[in-house]
């Protein structure tokens, strides 16, 4: 209740910059100092907050980690042991996300070598082609070496556990190039024309003979296949001996 006294009394108003009113309502209490001082502090704080956040986004940024590029020279490196471990799990089999793992490596590093997975293996199968190639040229490169010492050589080579993954890889591809040819463009045609004209090329040389050049590599492509079946190499072996004898026989 407001008594005579109170209303003669005048109500204190607080003023702004040039004597102007902060409070308009007439009938509203005084602003606390304590409140409006603290909202003062308040923002105050945040824009000086603001103000580090937008000097600390581009820092941020600079320190976010990118990937480095890999250094070309790996290239050849990775690609040697991308084909051993597409050789031991196939081609259908492994993604690329796999095949970095099995690697050591990021998908980032194969991209940047390769591009995508359909490039890496190509690039893999120029290898395993280029491989095939190099490996029975220096079997003959001693042009005294007689066909049969060339076989048994040959066969030594591909009993060895490395040697059956990649020969495992290298009829997948030539099953899935059958199939898909747009897919892995050439390599039926390099797969006859490579490395067995190069094998055959060799044996003519040393039979004299188109025909039993072309007989032995089809015999000893057949025995490969079965060493694939088979596990155990006894029945292959002996098969091939019947071969090398049959060469030796005739002086070859």
């Amino acid at each position: 209740m407001t008594t005579s006294a109170d209303a003669s009394l005048p109500r204190p108003t607080r003023t702004g910059r040039g004597g102007s009113p902060l409070c308009h309502s007439p009938g509203a209490p005084p602003a606390s100092p304590l409140i409006f001082i603290t909202s003062i502090i308040i923002i105050f704080v945040m824009k000086i907050k603001c103000t580090r956040v937008g000097r600390e986004m581009p820092d941020q940024q600079q320190r976010r980690p990118v990937g480095r590029p890999p250094k070309p020279g790996r290239r050849a490196e990775i690609l040697d042991a991308a084909t051993e471990v597409v050789a031991e799990r196939g081609l259908e089999t492994i993604s690329l996300a796999e095949l970095a793992k099995a690697l050591g490596c990021s998908t980032y590093t194969l991209t940047y070598h390769f591009g995508t997975k359909e490039q890496l293996l190509a690039a893999i199968v120029a290898h395993v082609e280029s491989a095939l190639q190099t490996e029975i040229a220096e079997l003959a490169a001693d042009p005294g070496t007689s066909g049969a010492d060339l076989l048994r050589r040959y066969w030594r080579g591909t009993r060895e556990p490395a040697a059956r993954s990649y020969m495992r890889l290298w009829l997948e591809l030539l099953v899935l190039a059958s199939r898909q040819p747009e897919r892995f463009p050439g390599f039926q045609e390099r797969a006859s024309t490579g490395w067995r004209a190069l094998a055959a090329d060799i044996l003519r040389q040393r039979t004299g003979s188109d025909a039993l050049a072309t007989l032995i590599v089809a015999a000893v492509t057949g025995l490969e296949l079965d060493l694939m079946l088979d596990p155990t190499p006894a029945a292959a072996d002996a098969a091939l001996e019947q071969l090398i004898t049959f060469i030796e026989d005739r002086g070859l």
